[in-house]
């Protein structure tokens, strides 16, 4: 398996937490960019044993990257797709296809897994779109939150009580406040 990250100074790299409603978000960054973002604690948790980084990031470092989410989770459309992370760039081929169709699903509307089979051309890999969904490596920035189960809400890597809040909360119009946690 080829390193995401060769020969990268430890302090180019670092994780920090952030609080959006009652619910952590876990952050790795890399520079100035944000490569990866997730509600899952243990897989923050597997990420930072996994990859050398510093111990502590520099605070305009994580002002910078909670500008760029709190804009990301109250953006009416999604403007940019992060292909510049190195998590989307290690996804499949097909992977890449579903997340770029996720970054176009605008604020206060859902589709299907089976919608989005039919948007990238592949009817038939609802479920595989699925797995792509729950695969997603930044999460908000690629709002998988939005795609749904035909018959109710379906699967979320932060767990199903963090995806029906975003959802509620979008649908009710809700400004979302990313916080620092103390």
């Amino acid at each position: 398996m080829t390193p995401l990250f060769p020969s990268q100074p430890v302090a180019s790299i670092y994780f920090f937490t952030m609080q959006l409603g009652s619910y952590p978000l876990y952050i790795m960054g890399k520079n100035d960019k944000i490569i990866h973002l997730t509600f899952n604690r243990q897989h923050h948790e597997q990420l930072c044993s996994r990859y050398p980084h510093s111990p502590t990031p520099a605070t305009t470092q994580v002002d910078s990257l909670a500008q760029i989410v709190q804009h990301a989770i109250n953006a009416e459309t999604n403007t940019t797709f992060p292909a510049d992370s190195p998590f989307i760039a290690a996804g499949s081929k097909f992977q890449q296809q579903v997340w770029q169709q996720i970054s176009l699903i605008p604020r206060r509307l859902t589709l299907t897994y089976g919608q989005l089979a039919n948007r990238i051309g592949n009817p038939k890999a609802y479920r595989a779109v699925g797995q792509a969904c729950n695969r997603n490596p930044l999460g908000i920035l690629i709002p998988c939150h939005r795609v749904v189960a035909k018959n109710g809400l379906g699967g979320f890597a932060g767990g199903g009580e963090v995806k029906r809040w975003l959802l509620t909360g979008e649908n009710k119009n809700k400004k979302f406040i990313l916080r620092t946690l103390e």
